[in-house]
């Protein structure tokens, strides 16, 4: 027996490439912004010796490597963290659709959370490590340097944390659903 909803009808076809859509014009440019930056990072600051002053006794960018995970975590399991990425990649592109639930929120958050995983994977694989250069701090409290990859993983973890505990979707299937008892 053939479920209606196994059929590909024009609107699920229509959602689906408008979210494909969002994934390219969000992940694209930020594995671009990504890369171009730590390149010229690269080119243009010693590791660890120059720095340049943005904001004073605030913002600097500097040339840093990391090994390791967040904050310098892991740092000698460069092969297993190489691994982590390919498998959470792999996770997010697999489950893509049981992740976003229709919600465009969820979307965006995916998409960033997915360029954030490619820039830092690409450092992996060609430096075994990855290259940070944005370092914030506040009197003797200095935030660990991390880049755009870092950055767009935290937003979208964020972005999807608060959509989940938001959840629109519920309230609006409450809607329809209350519509449809009226109706009765």
């Amino acid at each position: 027996m053939i479920m209606t909803a196994d059929i590909p009808n024009k609107e699920n076809i229509s959602n689906s490439l408008a979210n494909r859509n969002i994934s390219l014009l969000v992940v694209l440019p930020l594995i671009v912004l990504d890369q171009l930056t730590k390149f010229l990072i690269n080119k243009t600051i010693t590791i660890s010796h120059e720095k340049i002053v943005v904001i004073p006794n605030f913002f600097h960018i500097v040339h840093v490597r990391n090994r390791g995970a967040a904050w310098g975590m892991f740092s000698n399991y460069g092969i297993i963290l190489l691994a982590l990425s390919f498998i959470f990649l792999f996770f997010i592109l697999y489950y893509q659709k049981n992740l976003i639930e229709n919600r465009k929120s969820f979307q965006w958050a995916l998409s960033l959370i997915t360029a954030g995983i490619i820039g830092n994977l690409i450092d992996r694989m060609f430096y075994g490590e990855v290259i940070d250069f944005l370092c914030f701090f506040y009197k003797n409290f200095q935030w660990p340097s991390f880049n755009v990859a870092d950055s767009s993983i935290c937003v979208g973890v964020g972005i999807y944390i608060l959509f989940s505990f938001l959840n629109p979707k519920d309230s609006e299937e409450n809607e329809k659903l209350e519509k449809i008892n009226n109706i009765k």
